[in-house]
Formats: C-alpha cells, structure tokens, sequence
C-alpha cells in the first residue's frame, strides 16, 4: 500500500514538475511579451475609440530563430480569440483593435517541439515605441449607391476594400471580413487575386466590419470599420 502510495505521489510530483519546466520556459529563455499603442491607427466610432495595440515578442535575436510561431489568446470581443503569428521577421507580431484593456496569454512553439507560455496584460494608454517594421493597411468603404427616398428604398451598395501602400498590399494572402448583425453573412474571404481585396455588400442598416488580414510572412493584422448611415 505505502509502495502504490508513493509511486502515484512520484507521479504527480513529476507532473507538476513539467508543467512547472512548460510555465517557466519563456522565463528560461528570456522572453518577454510586449506591445506598444499605435495612435496613428486609432478607429474613431459610435462605441469609443478604438485603440490599435500592437504586441509582439521582446527576445534575444538567438532566441528568436529558435521560435516556429506564437499562438496569442485574446480575452474579450473578438470575433478571433485565438491568433497564431508565424512571422519571425517582426517578432511575431500581432496586431489588434481593442476598446478595453485586455488579459492576453500567448503559447510560445519551439522547433525542437517544446512549448512555453507568457502571460500579460495591455494597459491602453502605454505609448510604448519600437522601430521594427510593420506593415500600414487599413480598412476603408466607398458608398456606390444611394437608395432613392422617393421610391421607398433604404438599401445601401457599397464596396469594402483594403488601403495601404502597395508594397505592403502585395505581401497580403487573403483577408477575411466579419460582420457584425444584423448582417445576414457571417464572413467573407477575398484573396489577392481581387484588387484591393474589394468586398460589395448591401445594407439598410449600421453594420460593424471587422476584417484579419492574413500576410505571406504569417503575420496577421485585425482591422475594423464602422459603417454609420443616417436617413434624410
């Protein structure tokens, strides 16, 4: 009995033990997740202002090339929680759109199979900077037609697209649009053989648009865009 005893107390020692050794390896490597505020890209809305966070991994060069990629968990309204940046060139940075401060936890993978966590917290109004690269797109719409009061109609046509320099369009893969109801389409994805990833929809009501671009490196940036129409 005391021999069964201690081998299952031998067992949950050493369970805890890994699970200790797999909270503790971004500590053992010296990884850090940070992030900075990015005021140039603040979304005015009817909701408030939202702030554009950019996070990303604070390492060392050396252990850096030793990342495969980084799943970050976002704790609030996102359409998607759960973002997996592959991008080593930016330091896995992800950028989003957030009204509120958020928790955020991230599952950092290692090419040898080895797995770490980092927990954090983003504090608006942390006007952090950092010179790395990024990419400058946005999401923008153009009203293609009106509808014509004296004939009863309140549908609007309009073309979502994404803006930017077009250095920075042409290493975009895809984009995918959400919308928010009462919207009846859920999604919509639009590749780059589609200029401006250009997206025609109808609407007779104020819709929220929120669209991920996905980049060739494996980054991913969140984008968002009210559309707020008023009839006269």
């Amino acid at each position: 009995m005391r021999g069964k005893l201690c081998k299952r107390y031998w067992s949950v020692f050493l369970a805890l033990m890994v699970w200790q050794l797999c909270l503790g390896g971004a500590q053992a490597y010296q990884i850090k997740l940070e992030y900075y505020d990015a005021l140039t890209l603040d979304t005015v809305t009817p909701k408030g202002i939202y702030k554009r966070v950019v996070m990303y991994l604070d390492a060392s060069p050396a252990v850096l090339d030793k990342i495969s990629a980084v799943t970050y968990h976002l704790e609030g309204d996102f359409y998607k929680p759960h973002l997996t940046v592959r991008s080593r060139e930016n330091a896995f940075q992800l950028e989003v759109n957030t009204l509120t401060h958020i928790p955020v936890s991230a599952d950092i993978r290692f090419k040898n199979g080895k797995v770490a966590q980092i927990n954090s917290y983003i504090l608006l109004g942390t006007r952090k900077r950092r010179r790395d690269k990024t990419h400058e797109i946005h999401l923008d719409h153009v009203v293609s037609k009106t509808p014509d009061t004296s004939k009863g109609e309140t549908t609007y046509e309009l073309d979502l697209f994404v803006g930017g320099r077009e250095q920075d369009l042409k290493q975009v893969n895809y984009v995918e649009y959400y919308f928010s109801k009462p919207f009846p389409q859920r999604m919509a994805r639009v590749g780059a053989n589609v200029p401006k990833f250009n997206f025609h929809l109808k609407t007779d009501s104020q819709l929220e648009v929120q669209a991920y671009a996905y980049f060739k490196d494996g980054s991913i940036i969140e984008l968002i865009r009210f559309l707020y129409f008023k009839y006269y």
